[in-house]
């Protein structure tokens, strides 16, 4: 049995008793920087999702300004979210389900400076709940997100709510960073994820 599959399997027992039998997520980090860290948690088991719509083209959201295009990205060697390749788009996490399936899709974006250039997620925290979010697909059809909450959340944090839902809803939660750069660490100090819902 190979580390990561032993290791994987030593989360979920552990999980199992700390979360009373919810869905356990290996938890690493959600950052960004100005050298474009974004690091997001593996499944630690694979998953298979029914593919019930298409894939995600791209993410509106009026109320920042945001009309960005969609990356696919995956899991590094390290088994961290790869990162989207722009600072103008963003990243939706393949290995999970799609916006507009059941479960919690996931989409990170930079925040921050590079140079003279801004970030895609640089105004996310100004979202408020019933703010809108639209996910339009390759396919043209539009699924409409409501903004439930949003949370920030310190690097070292459980943060497998993120990953994963309680209920059989249709979620999406968008990842970024906030709050200062410590230049010691070489990360941002928080962790800000907006959770919304289906229409």
């Amino acid at each position: 049995m190979d580390i990561l599959l032993t290791r994987a399997l030593m989360i979920v027992s552990v999980a199992a008793t700390l979360l009373s039998g919810m869905l356990f997520l290996d938890y690493v980090a959600i950052a960004s920087s100005p050298e474009r860290r974004t690091y997001i948690t593996v499944l630690p088991t694979p998953q298979e999702y029914p593919i019930s719509v298409a894939s995600p083209s791209r993410l509106v959201i009026p109320r920042i300004q945001v009309d960005a295009l969609i990356e696919r990205v995956g899991i590094t060697a390290r088994g961290e979210m790869d990162v989207p390749k722009s600072q103008i788009t963003v990243g939706w996490l393949e290995t999970g389900p799609r916006p507009g399936e059941t479960g919690s899709a996931v989409i990170a974006g930079h925040y921050g400076q590079n140079g003279a250039k801004t970030s895609v997620f640089d105004s996310l925290s100004i979202l408020q709940p019933r703010d809108t979010i639209y996910v339009i697909d390759e396919d043209g059809i539009t699924t409409t997100f409501i903004v439930r909450e949003k949370n920030t959340y310190s690097p070292d944090a459980d943060a497998s709510a993120v990953f994963s839902a309680a209920d059989d809803g249709t979620h999406l939660n968008l990842v970024t960073c906030d709050g200062p750069w410590n230049a010691q660490s070489q990360e941002y100090q928080r962790r800000l994820v907006i959770f919304a819902d289906k229409q």
